[in-house]
């Protein structure tokens, strides 16, 4: 538990439900950490990471992110940073490897996704070190695991709560067994579960 790789670029880079994420070299920070959290941490170690993340942001840029359940980084509007938590089971508990991906340079997102994604250095309209984002993102994530293992989730939802704001309040879709659905997001209950008004 705890160690962590870090790439200067990624080859098969990839988000939520098998999505590609772009990686190139040099142009983000892209790292995973071996967790093993006890089984009341697992509800909430994806929203627990966003905020660590988004807190690590903040320390090395002065930008102050907002979050999209349940795992999207956003400035301005634009998605900067993804988490992906992905577990197995074994027979002495869970293992979750948590992968983080962080858009550093403009070159980091294709061309055709401008509109959706933004830099760190886009945004701070200059050069971010990736050694010191790494250093910063480590603390932001290592501080909301260990506010999850001692049993303070009231204190990791209502800071996801705090910096997901301005997500509230949005139309969303889903597909629900092939039929899509539409709703107003309100908001988290105390599982992380996404509040949808239908």
């Amino acid at each position: 538990e705890g160690c962590v790789v870090v790439a200067d670029g990624q080859s098969a880079g990839r988000g939520r439900h098998g999505r590609y994420w772009a990686s190139p070299a040099g142009a983000g920070l892209y790292l995973s950490t071996v967790l093993r959290p006890a089984d009341h941490m697992l509800a909430l170690l994806t929203i627990a990471a966003g905020v660590g993340v988004a807190v690590g942001i903040q320390a090395a840029t002065g930008i102050v992110p907002d979050l999209k359940w349940p795992n999207d980084v956003f400035i301005n509007g634009r998605k900067v940073a993804g988490v992906l938590a992905e577990a197995t089971s074994c027979a002495t508990g869970t293992r979750v490897v948590l992968g983080v991906g962080i858009n550093v340079s403009v070159a980091a997102y294709p061309p055709e996704v401008a509109d959706l994604a933004t830099s760190l250095e886009r945004e701070v309209g200059g050069p971010v070190t990736r050694g010191h984002l790494l250093t910063e993102c480590l603390c932001g994530l290592a501080d909301q695991y260990q506010d999850l293992a001692d049993g303070r989730r009231a204190a990791v939802l209502d800071a996801w709560r705090v910096r997901a704001a301005a997500t509230f309040a949005r139309r969303v879709q889903w597909n629900d067994v092939g039929e899509t659905r539409e709703g107003t997001a309100e908001g988290i209950d105390d599982s992380g579960a996404l509040l949808v008004r239908t």
